[in-house]
């Protein structure tokens, strides 16, 4: 038997971050007297996306720190990597002069939602579902909206792109390794102190520790909790609320304060692993934290122990390629989402007469440049797109999640961004 192997380097329409730009479908000059392409469908649809978006967030620091040396971030976050914004840390004083705040302010990318698609009648979107951005990529859900009789209806999925809030296990509890001369290598003995474990997973580390600036990178122990039951300031849990509170012992030597150490909207964990829940608010030394999910293990304490923050997280979409579609099935009226090919959000559309038809106006890909800036900003899609297309029929079952088929006498779009050399944007 013989086998035909193929490879290619593939290629992609990459819009690169703080960019601005789209593709622009005009309808004047796609249409005439008759409606034809994506005009001419009247009911059902498919549109699917193979795409890779960027970290919109960036590497911030959302504290009071205004020393650049001590914040989180290093005072402009990660500007190595063409896959994510920068960000300036929140409490530098020029931070509205750098060019990532001209572009786009931190406070607001947390609601940007990225363009894919935009008619008046349709649009889908990447929406940011993160509240700060210090050790805390962008995630976004899919957002579908559907305009049919003059009826909107909006469908949401879950957060699809996330962040990666574990590490497995290192070296860190190793206290030597090997060089490549040979000779064997002493690390700090403590150093695996500062890092909370989950079996093989990393998943925390220890809160309140001096910055690097101080410690040279070394192991120095963080905050400890004041736990002192049936006396205000404390720490504990209250039972009627569902909420933690937490009052540490005054910072020492040269930790920062919690101000200067801690976002509010960071997911906090005690030193056995149960999570605390996210920070509400900071004062002095203690922090008010937002109430548990229903169902969450109650957390305990011990006087002097230690609380953590998360490990580094990574935003691993910016790696791999995903499936995104979005359909219409007129006959019931269903509006579904698909991330990988597994429907993942659901509804019937709130119309009750007449077909679905895209409007009678320019549809946008990558960017609603229909809005006035900053508006226009805040929709632009950054990141890498490989393939669109769109049927003008429900499909629910898809054999290909990295090269789109369709039958040809159902496709109205077909972009394939594989083909021919890279293109920026």
């Amino acid at each position: 038997m013989t086998f035909s192997v193929y490879n290619k380097n593939n290629k992609c329409l990459v819009f690169p971050t703080m960019c601005d730009a789209h593709i622009l479908i005009d309808y004047e000059k796609h249409n005439g007297e008759v409606k034809t392409g994506l005009w001419g469908i009247e009911g059902s649809f498919t549109c699917q996306f193979i795409i890779k978006p960027y970290d919109v967030n960036g590497y911030g620091d959302n504290t009071d720190e205004g020393q650049i040396e001590l914040t989180d971030n290093g005072g402009s976050g990660n500007n190595s990597n063409r896959k994510t914004m920068p960000a300036v840390a929140d409490g530098i004083s020029v931070v509205a002069d750098n060019q990532d705040q001209r572009y786009l302010p931190n406070d607001e990318r947390y609601d940007h939602a990225m363009c894919l698609f935009h008619n008046t009648n349709m649009s889908v979107s990447l929406v940011n579902t993160t509240t700060y951005n210090q050790n805390n990529p962008a995630e976004y859900k899919i957002q579908f909206k559907l305009t049919v009789d003059e009826t909107e209806t909006i469908l949401e999925s879950p957060t699809v792109f996330t962040s990666r809030k574990y590490h497995y296990h290192d070296m860190s509890s190793v206290p030597t390794q090997t060089s490549p001369d040979g000779t064997l290598v002493t690390l700090w003995n403590d150093y695996h102190e500062q890092f909370l474990y989950n079996g093989f997973k990393v998943i925390g580390r220890e809160a309140g520790q001096e910055k690097y600036y101080h410690n040279g990178n070394g192991y120095s122990t963080g905050y400890t909790l004041k736990y002192t039951p049936g006396s205000t300031p404390t720490t504990g849990y209250d039972e009627s609320v569902n909420t933690v509170a937490l009052t540490i012992y005054p910072p020492t030597g040269d930790q920062p304060t919690l101000a200067n150490s801690i976002p509010v909207g960071s997911e906090l964990f005690n030193d056995k692993g149960v999570s605390l829940g996210t920070v509400f608010a900071i004062s002095g030394n203690t922090i008010a934290m937002n109430p548990l999910p229903t169902g969450a293990t109650i957390p305990t304490f011990t006087d002097g122990s230690k609380f953590y923050v998360p490990v580094q997280r990574e935003p691993m979409y910016i790696h791999t390629s995903a499936h995104v579609a979005v359909a219409y099935e007129q006959a019931t009226r269903r509006m579904s989402i698909f991330y990988n090919g597994v429907e993942i959000a659901s509804d019937v559309h709130d119309a009750t007469d007449n077909q679905f038809t895209l409007n009678e106006s320019d549809i946008y890909i990558g960017k609603n440049a229909s809005l006035s800036y900053p508006n226009d900003r805040k929709t632009q899609f950054m990141g890498e797109m490989n393939y669109i297309v769109f049927t003008d029929e429900y499909t629910n079952t898809f054999t290909s999640l990295f090269n789109p088929i369709a039958p040809k006498e159902s496709i109205k779009l077909y972009y394939d961004f594989n083909e021919g050399r890279k293109l920026n944007v």
